[in-house]
């Protein structure tokens, strides 16, 4: 057999990739003398390259200080691939404080860690910028690859740095394009990435799968979901990602019913295979849908053709909720069991569902069971558990929070301060409300809600004034809220106001819900000739909260004019709803004309209405 010189023989070895091979390749040379730097840091590579951090420490340790830059490379590339961010940084400083210079090989896998660590060293990619600068290897296309990734994914993104280091590259690959083109589309700018594909075309360089996938994505961000598909159905050999970025984009867009359709064709063309992310957005839409059927279609598909892990962990918590609005208990149990139990999101998605089903001690027992785990409870967990909570479990959380977050952000607050709402606590709702950094309109919103349900009709219109006053943008709902609000405490010119002042100023287009409020306002003020003025200019045909209301008012003052015809067209409307005859009768009853009532008593027996039942409900406290 004809031996192979040594070069040759760690060519062949570094074609395997193999360890033992390594290993062998290792002892070979250490037996025989001949592991010279030179070969140390060959063999340092072919460590770093199967993965072997031990190893390759040891090896990077016995090499004479200071190392080339070929062995610090092979370091710092396997430290980053495996995640190991701090320490590939405070390797890279050891390479800096030492006499060798890094080269446009060391700085790509230093950016990628570095981005990592951005949020915690906001100036770490600018300082790496500098040094590759310095050393002469910012214009190497790799190095403004990694530099336009990294500045893309620091923080928050800065894509005007990214976009910067783009227009110097005296030349770009597709990796560059690309990179700069899902910059754009991370940041939620997809005019930009759409430009950037024109000018892509105009310089030479053709789009592939890759640029295509990310145009689908970002089209799907900015809800031009219509778009993405126009994309997909030019692509000649759509993979799985590109199906799955079209059909999660609809699906996010709350159109499940196409996205569902998309994911037929996808399984009739016979081309990709699904996967489990896939799947996880398909089920979620079959519930959305109430398609049950085709949910438990979707977890036989996942069941047969996935490994159990992979398709549980991933498609697991959309499976819970699903089963879970179909009554069945025992297959969300069972669910949980399969599911990744050291992921957040799978108690998340279990809490859901018992809250879904009302069943309040099985989501406190869920809960408790994540703070005995040690669990991170995250803002989805405190926000899916609150709603469930009388004041004494509320305030427990609320405590919970300030003692591990601190001040709580918009999403939790807004749980919160609807939770002291229910449960009458006002004053804690306000406090919470005050103590908000940043407010947006939901927070308003549960803020005038609070008041209005407590007959605080003043301080809820305060509170429209202020938010109009402060930058905030009233909608439909402040709307409604602040009209509610009016009623409940006479505020009946103060509620007409501000409804022609939201019409007028703000261009907002009434809802029937909204109408219903002021016909409800200008009837219980007794204007009842005012409130069917507003009934006969609505653009739309009213329906039965509208007529409802005037007839509700019309039994507060005894009006049988107005209530006749709000009971007729009530009849046309919901003919089986027993509550407007028996309103009807009392208010003929009232004005003493019993033979109206007792006519309308007979339309309730002949048509064999029966009103129900009425019931209450007592809260036991919780205890968390």
């Amino acid at each position: 057999m004809r031996q192979l010189s040594l070069p040759s023989l760690i060519a062949a070895v570094s074609a395997t990739s193999s360890h033992r091979q390594i290993d062998q390749l290792h002892q070979h040379l250490l037996s025989h003398g001949l592991l010279s730097p030179f070969h140390t840091t060959k063999i340092l590579h072919l460590y770093a390259s199967s993965h072997d951090l031990h190893s390759s420490r040891l090896l990077f340790s016995s090499l004479p200080f200071p190392p080339s830059v070929y062995a610090w490379t092979s370091l710092l590339s396997l430290l980053s691939r495996l995640h190991l961010h701090h320490e590939c940084f405070s390797t890279y400083s050891l390479l800096r404080s030492s006499s060798v210079p890094p080269d446009k090989f060391v700085f790509p896998p230093v950016l990628r860690s570095a981005a990592s660590l951005s949020r915690l060293f906001p100036l770490v990619i600018p300082s790496l910028h500098a040094d590759s600068i310095k050393f002469g290897a910012d214009m190497a296309i790799p190095v403004a690859n990694a530099l336009v990734s990294a500045y893309t994914r620091c923080g928050k993104g800065d894509v005007a740095a990214a976009r910067k280091v783009f227009d110097l590259m005296p030349e770009r690959d597709l990796l560059s394009w690309n990179s700069m083109i899902s910059a754009y589309v991370s940041a939620g700018l997809i005019e930009p990435a759409v430009d950037l594909v024109t000018s892509m075309r105009a310089n030479g360089c053709e789009p592939d799968l890759v640029t295509c996938n990310t145009l689908i994505s970002g089209y799907c961000r900015a809800d031009r979901c219509k778009e993405a598909l126009a994309v997909l159905d030019q692509l000649p050999n759509r993979n799985i990602m590109s199906w799955t970025a079209v059909i999660s984009g609809f699906a996010r867009c709350s159109d499940h019913e196409l996205a569902l359709q998309l994911f037929r064709q996808m399984m009739l063309e016979n081309k990709v295979q699904p996967d489990s992310d896939l799947l996880s957005s398909v089920i979620s839409c079959c519930r959305y849908m109430s398609a049950f059927h085709n949910g438990r279609e979707a977890h036989a598909y996942g069941v047969k053709t996935m490994y159990s892990e992979e398709f549980y962990y991933s498609a697991g918590p959309a499976l819970v909720t699903i089963y879970a609005a179909c009554g069945k208990i025992s297959a969300v149990e069972s669910l949980f069991r399969l599911m990744d139990l050291t992921d957040v999101v799978a108690w998340n998605a279990m809490i859901k569902a018992f809250v879904q089903l009302n069943l309040h001690e099985s989501v406190f027992h869920y809960f408790r069971e994540m703070q005995l785990k040690g669990f991170y409870i995250d803002e989805t967990t405190i926000v899916t558990v609150l709603p469930v909570c009388d004041l004494n479990a509320g305030k427990q959380i609320h405590w919970y929070v300030m003692t591990h977050y601190g001040r709580p952000n918009s999403i939790v607050s807004n749980a919160l301060m609807s939770m002291y709402s229910r449960t009458g606590c006002i004053e804690a709702a306000d406090i919470v409300f005050s103590n908000m950094q940043m407010k947006d309109t939901i927070s308003w919103n549960t803020m005038i809600g609070a008041y209005a349900s407590q007959g605080l009709g003043h301080q809820a219109l305060e509170l429209v004034r202020l938010m109009s006053s402060t930058g905030g943008k009233p909608d439909t709902l402040t709307l409604t809220s602040a009209l509610m609000a009016c009623t409940h405490c006479g505020l009946f010119s103060e509620g007409l106001e501000l409804f022609e002042q939201f019409v007028s100023d703000k261009h907002v287009t009434p809802t029937m819900e909204q109408y219903a409020c002021v016909v409800d306002l200008l009837s219980r003020a007794g204007r009842f000739h005012d409130a069917l003025k507003v009934i006969n200019k609505m653009p739309v045909r009213p329906n039965a909260s509208v007529w409802g209301a005037l007839l509700a008012s019309c039994c507060l003052h005894n009006n049988v004019e107005f209530a006749r015809i709000a009971f007729e067209q009530l009849v046309l409307i919901e003919p089986s709803n027993p509550g407007n005859y028996i309103t009807m009768s009392n208010i003929y009853t009232n004005e003493g004309r019993l033979k109206e009532a007792a006519f309308v008593r007979k339309m309730i027996e002949k048509r064999d209405l029966v009103k129900p039942s009425g019931c209450s409900e007592v809260l036991i406290a919780s205890r968390i």
